[in-house]
């Protein structure tokens, strides 16, 4: 017997993201329906988008909700979406039920983290195109977001590939942490205004604390360095543009593909539990007390009971 030719062939996975894209979409107008009246508190759109990203990376990607905590004892707050290798080190606080969102990641460990935004709302900018005095929508939440989770600090696979005490093992030692949003919808549909304020910002915090990317379902992909179809990235000095790129039904594939790239080019490091996260004993130059081990023989000899003969 032999082998024959799958009828989809090479598209049996972009048809498989592409209903994935449809699923969302479902989901995103059954809970605008059912939320109609606000007698709910919020919609669970990020919930749907986190399982379903479970359901399709491979396990060794840990999707969750959480914190996330530098050496440095810095955090920046609740993340909707961490990607992180949980067989890398132990949680430095694990949550106090399953179902408990309080849990803390150390750096080290953290692929990737996605903003989940219902809709993806423009705002920074005046009429004029200059930066309003405070800036609102969607967008400049997410790049005031991601920009905080980049300020965290964490050592570069660079420093220890240097550093005669660490080895990396790898060809492609790269441990950047990326930091992506997926939006369900936009309010304006107008790329060129989208454009104009994701370039602003990005030009104003720079590309080193900007997002690398925003997927709007059924819409397109916003992002630095996406005008050739090898993934740049952001911190990447060949490039500082700004692209977008009108997908519709191929966005969400586009973005699982640039994350994909990054996920499987990553090489994390544990990281130093013992002096980085408070796992040294503060000793206070005390001297410890110490006994000789010939006399605790004889200190638990004198204590043994005498067997009766």
């Amino acid at each position: 017997m032999e082998p024959k030719k799958h009828p989809l062939g090479i598209k049996l996975f972009s048809n498989s993201l592409i209903e994935q894209s449809k699923f969302f979409n479902t989901k995103f107008e059954h809970e605008i329906k059912a939320n109609i009246d606000n007698f709910q508190a919020g919609i669970p759109l990020e919930d749907y988008f986190r399982n379903s990203l479970r359901n399709i990376l491979p396990e060794m990607f840990e999707v969750t909700k959480g914190y996330i905590i530098d050496k440095c004892e810095m955090t920046c707050g609740e993340l909707d979406i961490i990607i992180y290798n949980k067989n890398l080190a132990p949680l430095i606080k694990p949550p106090s039920t399953p179902d408990s969102i309080r849990k803390y990641i150390p750096y080290e460990s953290v692929y990737c983290i996605i903003e989940v935004k219902q809709t993806l709302e423009l705002g920074i900018l005046d009429k004029d195109s200059n930066l309003k005095d405070k800036p609102t929508g969607s967008l400049w939440d997410i790049f005031s977001k991601i920009s905080t989770f980049k300020k965290l600090n964490r050592q570069s696979n660079e420093y220890y590939s240097k550093n005669k005490n660490f080895s990396v093992e790898s060809d492609k030692p790269l441990n950047y942490p990326l930091a992506f949003a997926f939006c369900y919808q936009i309010k304006e549909s107008d790329s060129d205004k989208l454009l104009n304020e994701f370039s602003h910002s990005f030009k104003s915090i720079g590309k080193k604390l900007s997002p690398d990317g925003i997927c709007i379902n059924n819409f397109g992909f916003i992002g630095p360095g996406i005008h050739q179809e090898k993934f740049t990235f952001s911190f990447s000095a060949e490039s500082n543009s700004v692209s977008f790129l009108k997908l519709n039904e191929f966005s969400f594939g586009y973005f699982f593909r640039k994350l994909w790239n990054y996920l499987s080019n990553t090489v994390l490091l544990p990281p130093n539990l013992i002096d980085d996260y408070g796992g040294k004993t503060d000793l206070n130059d005390e001297k410890p007390k110490m006994i000789l081990i010939d006399d605790l023989k004889s200190v638990f000899n004198e204590q043994l009971p005498t067997t009766p003969h």
